[in-house]
């Protein structure tokens, strides 16, 4: 991205204000870029997780994920 953008770097508050305006077409994209990695058989798509920048450290039932809740929001 860095590349396209031609090393221009947004600071952290341009990027969280674009998530912020932009929640609808964020997800939008995350699906697309999902579907074309199925589509060049780059991933099976049987069990997708996304890993937070942040950690906690106490593991609620919230927080906590297992397979069978990760299989409910497929």
């Amino acid at each position: 991205m860095q590349w396209l953008l031609e090393a221009i770097c947004p600071n952290y508050h341009s990027i969280a204000d674009f998530r912020k305006d932009n929640p609808k077409a964020l997800k939008q994209l995350f699906k697309l870029f999902v579907s074309f990695l199925k589509n060049a058989d780059l991933i099976t798509g049987e069990t997708i997780a996304i890993d937070g920048t942040k950690s906690r450290a106490h593991n609620s039932k919230k927080s906590n994920y297992n397979q069978r809740k990760i299989d409910k929001h497929k």
